[in-house]
């Protein structure tokens, strides 16, 4: 017969009566809450009906080794009719007494109200700065997708999830707010009027909950079977951060046992925070979004070639279904090739990079783009937009530009070339309704009329 039960807490931090109505059904049903962490701990004991009753203490001291640490004075008075100190949720004090009718601890509903709205104040004070990093985190990604735009930027899957979940991540966190605040508007003239505050309403922050966390996890699944490169490092990075609590539990835990003191606990805890902070943001987080890029989720990660020169030197070739390659063009060159092909898409843009390339050569002898643009008012910026970003850097512009070409050879609506110093260069944007197609070739190639037909029907449909 096990001896602890492990429930995870749903309830609302602002709303102490529910709280006490749930602990006084465990009790009835044999199990009294014995510690408060990510997980309650119940303790089996004989079934019997408690009462509870929770009390903010803007007092109590967070980290303490032990509970109530900081408000002795107001333990002892509740010792003295016969209200034990449950346990501590943050500055939340749970007592439970065991007689049928208890005195009650607060009586006054004002003073009541005042200490629940001291403790609460500092609680929305952390809930804002999240809220506000999210926003200011959200705003940025907007403004560098409008200052520095380009047709990958606005197909990104990885920007559109960040942009879908944060409103919902928004929503999360400012509901309990929200919802504590039109409360307190209730109590306030409640407490004026000598009447009991009024019981909290979270029916509203229940359904924000449900829908929420499905929701969630929907789009995360659709971008992880649909790009395993954003999808599965995106995932691990949730997973990673939500291994931290544990942690960050397990190490309250011990610092509790060992008897340090909150103001020792609090800066052992910072500095562990700081650190765990710069892992994950700096190291972890970029690591697992280079090697999905790398394709090290996908499932054709590539055949691992090395070679020594001036040291071992690696090279992963993938053999990604391309739509065009090389040997499709009647070339058929000796060496081992990597077939690199990348998807991506969001309600704007979808986007194709395919790539091959020549074993540990960093610079592919055919490349191309295919945009498929979704709303057809966008494709006029989108081709400008490509234009942009495959002409030569700022300081040669003058040199590399692109000119309007024959568009007839490809089945185009619009063709442009890009010449270097007046040269014409073997690099094309083509346009096709509301497909926008970027295609790079090898300097040597040659591009025959049958390279161009076979180009026009992979690309080109």
């Amino acid at each position: 017969m096990r001896r602890h039960k492990y429930r995870l807490n749903l309830l609302s931090y602002c709303d102490g009566a529910r709280v006490c109505r749930r602990l006084e059904r465990m009790a009835a049903r044999g199990w009294q809450l014995d510690d408060v962490g990510l997980l309650w701990r119940y303790r089996r004991a004989p079934a019997q009906a408690l009462h509870y009753e929770a009390v903010y203490c803007p007092q109590a001291e967070l980290l303490a080794p032990r509970a109530g640490e900081g408000a002795q004075e107001l333990v002892d008075y509740c010792a003295q009719e016969d209200w034990t100190l449950a346990a501590q949720w943050r500055q939340m004090l749970l007592f439970s007494n065991p007689y049928p009718d208890p005195v009650p601890i607060e009586t006054d509903p004002q003073v009541q109200l005042d200490a629940i709205h001291r403790v609460m104040k500092g609680a929305m004070l952390t809930t804002a700065a999240i809220a506000g990093y999210l926003s200011l985190r959200t705003l940025s990604t907007f403004l560098r997708m409008i200052s520095q735009p380009s047709p990958l930027l606005l197909a990104s899957p990885l920007l559109m999830l960040i942009l879908a979940l944060t409103p919902l991540l928004l929503l999360s966190f400012l509901a309990e707010p929200a919802l504590y605040l039109l409360w307190y508007r209730k109590a306030r003239r409640a407490a004026g009027q000598g009447e009991p505050l009024p019981p909290v309403r979270h029916r509203f922050l229940r359904r924000v909950d449900s829908v929420l966390t499905p929701a969630v996890l929907l789009l995360i699944l659709a971008f992880l079977f649909r790009d395993p490169g954003v999808g599965w490092p995106f995932l691990l990075t949730i997973l990673l951060i939500l291994l931290v609590l544990p942690l960050f539990l397990a190490l309250q835990q011990l610092f509790r046992r060992l008897g340090l003191d909150g103001g020792t606990n609090r800066l052992i805890m910072g500095g562990v925070s700081l650190l765990l902070a710069v892992l994950i943001l700096l190291l972890a987080i970029p690591q697992l979004f280079q090697m999905g890029e790398q394709g090290a989720f996908s499932a054709g990660t590539g055949e691992r070639v090395t070679r020594w020169r001036d040291g071992e030197q690696v090279d992963y070739l993938r053999q990604d279904p391309l739509p065009l390659t090389l040997e499709d063009l009647g070339e058929s060159e000796g060496g081992r090739w990597s077939y690199e092909l990348e998807r991506y898409a969001s309600p704007l843009l979808s986007l194709a990079v395919g790539e091959q390339r020549h074993a540990f050569s960093d610079v592919p002898e055919l490349s191309y783009e295919v945009m498929a643009v979704h709303l057809p008012s966008l494709t006029p910026k989108i081709l400008e937009l490509a234009m942009e970003e495959h002409s030569a850097s700022l300081s040669f512009r003058e040199l590399g530009r692109f000119v309007s070409a024959d568009a007839a050879p490809w089945g185009a609506d619009e063709a442009y070339q890009r010449l270097w110093d007046g040269e014409p260069q073997p690099v094309y944007l083509l346009r096709k309704g509301d497909t926008i197609v970027y295609l790079s070739l090898s300097s040597e190639f040659a591009l025959t009329p049958a390279a161009v037909s076979t180009i026009r029907e992979a690309l080109l449909p």
